[in-house]
């Protein structure tokens, strides 16, 4: 089973991905974020496997959310 975060800014997106992997038998949506603070957040609760997120979001770059979730990455 793959462990998935979705983060975008935009409600639709998320829904529309939601609605497209919701019968995936080995995907597993494990949350959902509208920034990079949020999928901080997340990430240091719950263990992922892919992070799939939008490049411009408010509310902390993308790039810095990423050197972030490396450093808060359960092994």
């Amino acid at each position: 089973m793959i462990r998935v975060l979705f983060v975008d800014d935009h409600q639709i997106v998320l829904d529309g991905i939601s609605s497209l992997i919701k019968n995936e038998p080995n995907i597993e949506k494990i949350g959902e974020a509208v920034n990079g603070q949020e999928a901080l957040e997340i990430l240091n609760l719950i263990k992922v496997d892919i992070v799939v997120t939008d490049i411009h979001m408010p509310i902390m770059a993308v790039s810095y959310t990423h050197l972030r979730a490396h450093e808060t990455r359960h092994d």
